[in-house]
């Protein structure tokens, strides 16, 4: 028990500092976390001015999707108008069916002429009629160019075209280039004024537009900088009332673990005491028999000493009542016959002896072989006994301490998460502050009060989860050396 007994002194005298450190910790985390809170205290006076912006994020909101609805229509009518422009920018199928309609009504007129005058027979104008209703609808196309449909009539009418036809021909060509010439000249004047007309009000309407859409942007951005400033101090002021629940949770946390911690110390004390008065008893068990293995072993030696002695004696009295017998039988004898007889007797008693004596000693060593046996069979079966006892005491020790380190590291696990959530929300709020700043710079000093507040809250919050880590591995400790949890 020597070992034991200094490894127990020394794992005491280490969870006896740890312990120390630890409390030293705990207060110095308590008195942290008084500062925390009432740096939180200030940041009580902002409720009130956040309770009366959520009113004004309300219109704000209603407003801005007023203004959202209005700007989708003036989105539709932006291109409404942009499809009226396109349309107008581009006049050249309207130019060119009115050309066309103007070069049929010129070749139309002639020939109600040549009829009237019946100077061509009527059957070729009617195939000139039929040919140019036909080229007006399957072939628009030859009536922009009059050349060349005066070139076509002149084929159809052949030999019925006369000096005068040939000059009205002639004329028409002329009249059809004066026309065209002045069409394209009405055309270009017209599309220059058309051009110029819905290019002012094109450039009118864009101004509008612009200038509308520059206050819908400049309102909406107030709106959207008013809202998000509401909306992240409610944030804030649900982060923070929840951070106080969690701080609050924590507290009690931290107040439940201690007292499942002095309990979990008081049970492992009665324990180790329980285990400690067993194994005394065991021990004292195993002394008790080895004393009556000794007292047995002891009675057994005194038996067989007597046994031996008297064996010895009853030998001793044979011997000399042999020896008489011997005596008067030599006294009947010759006296030379009975010396030689006598130093016969002699010699066989002598060997008798020896031999008596050596079948004694072998009894005796065998009788001692055997004592030493039982003796260190009992011994056997003591520290077997012992080794049985201390095993269980020592499996039963790990099991403790296994299920001691599992929820160590599972109050691990939690702190980490924990840590983890907080990490998270920290970087939230930051970001909130950074957006909140930019909006207005007059929430500095509210932000960095409350990210101060934060980081004490966090800072806390670890060195409770260090503190509870160290109570733990502390109680592992104990439960590895009990004697020394028992003196402690």
């Amino acid at each position: 028990m020597g070992p034991y007994q200094e490894r127990l002194n020394e794992v005491r005298n280490l969870v006896e500092t740890e312990l120390a450190e630890s409390i030293t910790k705990v207060a110095e985390d308590r008195r942290v976390a008084d500062e925390q809170l009432q740096e939180v205290g200030h940041l009580k006076s902002y409720e009130a001015e956040a309770i009366q912006l959520r009113g004004v994020t309300h219109e704000l909101q209603k407003a801005l999707r007023a203004s959202a609805r209005e700007m989708e229509r003036l989105r539709v009518r932006e291109k409404i108008l942009e499809e009226e422009v396109r349309g107008l920018k581009k006049p050249q199928t309207l130019t060119r069916q009115v050309r066309i309609l103007e070069v049929a009504h010129v070749f139309h007129t002639r020939l109600d002429y040549w009829e009237q005058r019946d100077c061509i027979p009527l059957t070729v104008l009617c195939k000139v009629r039929s040919c140019l209703i036909a080229w007006h609808w399957k072939e628009p196309a030859r009536f922009e160019c009059p050349r060349t449909t005066i070139k076509a009539v002149s084929k159809i009418l052949g030999p019925f075209a006369c000096e005068g036809g040939r000059n009205t021909i002639h004329r028409q060509r002329r009249h059809a280039d004066d026309t065209e010439a002045e069409f394209r000249q009405k055309q270009e004047k017209f599309k220059s004024e058309l051009n110029a007309e819905w290019e002012d009000k094109l450039r009118t309407e864009c101004s509008r537009l612009k200038a509308e859409l520059d206050d819908l942007h400049a309102e909406e951005k107030h709106l959207a900088v008013e809202s998000m400033k509401l909306q992240k101090e409610q944030e804030i002021r649900a982060l923070k009332q929840s951070w106080e629940l969690r701080q609050e949770e924590m507290t009690k946390e931290i107040s439940t673990l201690k007292d499942s911690l002095t309990d979990k110390d008081a049970y492992y004390h009665k324990e180790m005491e329980n285990l400690r008065t067993n194994a005394d008893r065991d021990v004292w068990e195993l002394r008790r028999k080895l004393q009556k293995l000794d007292e047995k072993n002891w009675t057994q030696q005194e038996r067989l000493q007597e046994k031996h002695n008297e064996d010895m004696e009853r030998l001793r009295q044979d011997f000399k009542e042999r020896v008489e017998d011997l005596e008067k039988q030599l006294a009947s004898t010759s006296r030379l016959s009975a010396e030689d007889d006598r130093r016969q007797m002699e010699r066989l008693h002598n060997d008798e002896v020896e031999r008596l004596c050596e079948q004694h000693r072998n009894s005796m060593e065998r009788l001692r072989e055997e004592l030493e046996a039982e003796k260190f069979q009992a011994v056997e079966e003591a520290r077997v006994i012992v080794s049985q006892h201390l095993e269980h005491v020592n499996s039963s020790l790990r099991e403790q301490l296994l299920d001691a380190t599992c929820s160590n590291t599972q109050y691990r696990e939690e702190l980490e998460a924990i840590r983890a959530a907080l990490k998270l929300r920290e970087e939230v709020i930051c970001s909130l502050e950074e957006e909140i700043a930019k909006a207005k710079g007059g929430s500095d000093g509210c932000s960095s009060i409350y990210k101060a507040s934060q980081s004490s809250i966090a800072y806390s919050e670890d060195s409770n989860g260090s503190a509870n880590s160290q109570d733990r591995l502390s109680l592992s400790d104990s439960l590895d050396n009990p004697d020394d949890a028992q003196r402690s």
